[in-house]
């Protein structure tokens, strides 16, 4: 069973700060003891949603986390850690290559990767970080497009 825990409000925390932190849950139900056993936590300090979140078991293991009022979805593979982030081509054949940058805040960006396009969508690999954005260049090297600074 997976639940989404906004964990947001004043009364969520013992100093009323209301500095939860929103996280995706999933237990094993025993019902023969009527007990429920805590297997994975999925969580991120940068997403505190005020409401309808949810979190999706995968046929593979992953986890899928909507975080709700936060406009950001988070796969989580079977340890916890993050997946991949998913871009789409759109169909923009002049486009040559993406460029990924991540970081701490849309202020400090480094490049992460940079990949060859690869068909209409296209999954990178990229090392844990709070946002990223990419941009499309064509084969000369002239940026066509760039996607906004989007939470991990």
């Amino acid at each position: 069973m997976t639940m989404f825990d906004d964990h947001y409000y004043a009364a969520s925390t013992t100093d009323g700060s209301g500095a939860g932190e929103s996280r995706g849950l999933r237990f094993v139900l025993d019902e023969s003891s009527n007990t429920a056993k805590l297997t994975a936590l999925y969580a991120y300090d940068r997403h505190r949603a005020t409401a309808m979140g949810n979190v999706q078991a995968l046929a593979n293991g992953n986890s899928l986390v909507r975080w709700g009022t936060v406009p950001a979805i988070t796969e989580f593979d079977s340890q916890g850690g993050n997946v991949d982030v998913y871009l789409s081509w759109n169909g923009a054949t002049e486009v040559a290559s993406l460029q990924v940058r991540s970081g701490v805040s849309s202020a400090a960006l480094d490049d992460a990767v940079t990949v060859a396009r690869t068909g209409f969508e296209t999954a990178v690999q990229i090392a844990p970080a709070k946002v990223f954005s990419a941009q499309a260049p064509d084969k000369f090297g002239k940026t066509l497009g760039n996607t906004p600074t989007t939470d991990a």
